[in-house]
C-alpha cells in the first residue's frame, strides 16, 4: 500500500474521529496488516440492509423513509467533509440497523 494512500485515511480517520452523532459509525483507528490498511470502527450490532431485506422482503415506505432520514442526519453531521461523498457508503448500510 502506498504511503499517501495511508496517510489519506489517516486524516479522514481524524475528520471522522470529530464527528460525533448517532448516526455516523465512529472511526477509531487505521491500521494496516502487510500492505492492507484496514479500520478498527465501532462495533455496531444488527444486521446489514441487503439481509434485513433478505428475510423479510421489501421494507415498508415508512421504514425507507426512517432510514433515510437517519443517512441525511448522517450525513449533515458530516458536513462538507469528504467522508461524506457516496463512496463511504459502508455508513449508509451501518444505519439501517433495527
Amino acid at each position: 500500500m502506498k504511503t499517501a494512500t495511508i496517510r489519506a485515511m489517516a486524516v479522514s480517520r481524524r475528520a471522522a474521529a470529530a464527528v460525533v452523532h448517532e448516526h455516523v459509525v465512529a472511526i477509531h483507528n487505521v491500521e494496516t496488516q502487510g500492505d492492507v490498511p484496514y479500520l478498527v470502527m465501532q462495533y455496531v450490532p444488527g444486521q446489514s440492509l441487503q439481509s434485513r431485506v433478505d428475510q423479510h422482503g421489501p421494507l415498508a415506505v415508512a421504514e425507507i423513509l426512517r432510514i433515510g432520514v437517519q443517512a441525511a442526519a448522517g450525513l449533515a453531521a458530516l458536513g462538507s467533509s469528504t467522508l461524506g461523498e457516496p463512496r463511504n457508503a459502508l455508513m449508509l448500510v451501518l444505519l439501517a440497523r433495527s
